[in-house]
């Protein structure tokens, strides 16, 4: 019985110091808990980084944790940093500057009073400097026109990341005017612009990163060309047939893919050419087409000055022009003419509709001798005082006396007002 007594004993002793262990050891795992693992507080939600001209711009935005007293921005392996109070509103803002031109890790990392931490949050970026200014280039100009009525700059490929360009010229005032030539535009058109003037060029660049514009170092320079005697080319790109009542447009008679717009085109060679007379459909033509007109619309009110017209290429010259007459107007809405150019009645006509007549080679008058078989152009002077957007050419005869007339080109130059 006694040892029976001994063996409970036992059995309870050992369970009790099991009991003890355990609870010391569960004890010991809690107080490791508390004392090694560190509280977190609320880490940055999102980083936006900007980079200028050896600095930059730091956004971040927070949660709404209450505990959060400050955030540390650190660089440079950590050798260098900034802090930052924080606390009431969700987004900041701090500029790093005086920085080198070369690539930064920044590490960002909330803090309280206790020192308690947030998880560091990383972001890279590049820092511009001298190498990457001196690396900019202006954007390139193809070639400069000056008309009577604009000057016309056509571009070069925008460079990579390029905005904008800004074009400093002189006006017809003779002060500096300022035109902003956004990367997308292939072309700039002055209408103000002083002939015989120098103008400047200056490209900005705009990285995806960037926190402003980086301009290039140096401008680039252009001139307007100034004409002799003040005779500027029309822009020829803006010409376009009206195909008005009577016109060889509407009468269907261009043969032989000589359409009245290839006048315009600047092509002067073989088989490029304005034709007007079709023998082999004579039902295209309510007449002989021999005495014929057709308009054209400058894109532009201009007093003219100057006519030129070159014969077609490749042979045919006896069917260069001997006999026409150039009509101009300002505006056409009523100006339909109600006769075919072949009526007797039509000058009396078309002076009722208000056109007015800029060049007249009828009866004595003729285009030179010498221009028959000639492949050179024919230029004459226009004096007038009118100015016209729409001008009609009304032929009557050509060297050779048949129907057919062939042009290659036209051109027509204005007075800069």
């Amino acid at each position: 019985m006694y040892n029976k007594h001994i063996v409970k004993f036992l059995c309870f002793f050992i369970l009790c110091a099991s009991l003890l262990f355990c609870c010391d050891g569960m004890n010991e795992i809690h107080e490791k808990y508390l004392q090694g693992e560190r509280v977190y507080l609320g880490k940055i939600d999102s980083i936006k980084l900007e980079v200028g001209l050896y600095k930059v711009k730091v956004d971040w935005w927070l949660n709404q944790d209450p505990k959060i007293e400050k955030t540390v921005i650190y660089w440079n392996h950590r050798k260098d940093s900034l802090v930052v109070p924080v606390g009431g509103k969700p987004q900041y803002s701090a500029v790093i500057e005086n920085l080198k031109e070369t690539s930064y890790t920044f590490e960002m990392v909330n803090k309280n009073k206790y020192g308690e931490l947030s998880i560091a949050e990383e972001m890279s970026a590049f820092v511009y400097g001298d190498r990457y200014m001196n690396s900019l280039r202006n954007r390139k100009i193809k070639k400069v026109n000056t008309y009577a009525n604009k000057a016309v700059i056509h571009w070069a490929f925008s460079p990579s990341t390029s905005v904008d360009t800004r074009v400093t010229y002189t006006n017809m005032k003779g002060e500096a005017s300022e035109y902003v030539v956004h990367a997308d535009e292939e072309f700039t058109s002055l209408k103000d612009y002083k002939p015989g003037t120098e103008f400047s060029f200056i490209t900005n660049y705009h990285p995806s990163d960037a926190l402003h514009d980086f301009q290039c170092l140096q401008e680039g320079t252009g001139k307007f060309e100034s004409h002799e005697n003040g005779l500027f080319p029309l822009d020829k790109s803006k010409f376009r047939d009206k195909n008005m009542a009577f016109d060889i447009v509407d009468i269907k008679a261009q043969c032989y893919e000589g359409e009245v717009r290839n006048l315009w085109n600047g092509k002067i060679a073989d088989k490029d050419y304005y034709h007007n007379d079709c023998k082999n459909d004579p039902e295209d033509t309510p007449y002989d087409g021999k005495i014929h007109h057709f308009t054209i619309d400058l894109g532009d009110l201009i007093k003219l000055n100057e006519f030129a017209m070159w014969p077609r290429q490749g042979g045919y010259q006896d069917r260069n022009i001997k006999h026409f007459e150039l009509w101009g107007i300002a505006d056409i809405e009523g100006a339909d003419t109600t006769v075919p150019p072949d009526d007797s009645s039509w000058e009396a006509n078309s002076k009722g509709k208000g056109w007015v007549k800029l060049l007249d080679f009828t009866g004595e008058k003729s285009t030179p001798e010498s221009w028959k078989g000639s492949k050179d152009p024919f230029t004459t002077p226009i004096k007038t005082d009118q100015s016209v957007r729409y001008v009609r050419i009304r032929v009557l005869d050509t060297w050779n006396g048949g129907v057919a007339t062939a042009l290659s080109e036209i051109n027509f130059s204005g007075v800069r007002e």
